[in-house]
């Protein structure tokens, strides 16, 4: 029984291994489709914040330098063959592993709560 659950600890851990490789083999017009759909989200981004600069939410400043950052990050990206990642910020919901209310509070917490008039 017990060489049963090593042999299937082994296996999950090799193929633990092994899947992540054969999902980042992409072919070079998979690579080109995701690269144009980069380069559409980008446009569409600078379209936002040039709609937030015209309605005042953001300086002309601010939104050039947005902007820039955006190019930047692009290129970044084509030089290193880096993709955009969904996050990686931090633990999660409510700052600790998605367990409770964290660093920026959660409705009521702390950071939320109003100070008495």
């Amino acid at each position: 029984m017990r060489r049963k659950w090593v042999i299937a600890v082994a296996i999950m851990l090799a193929l633990t291994v092994a899947l992540p490789t054969a999902y980042a083999a992409l072919t070079d017009a998979q690579q080109q489709e995701i690269t144009q759909m980069h380069k559409q989200m980008i446009d569409l981004r600078k379209q936002m914040i040039d709609k937030y600069v015209e309605f005042g939410q953001l300086t002309p400043e601010q939104g050039k330098q947005m902007k820039e950052r955006m190019d930047q990050m692009a290129e970044y990206r084509l030089k290193n063959g880096g993709m955009a990642g969904f996050g990686n910020r931090g633990p999660g919901f409510g700052g600790r592993g998605g367990f409770g209310p964290g660093a920026g509070g959660c409705m009521g917490g702390p950071a939320t709560t109003q100070p008495a008039n």
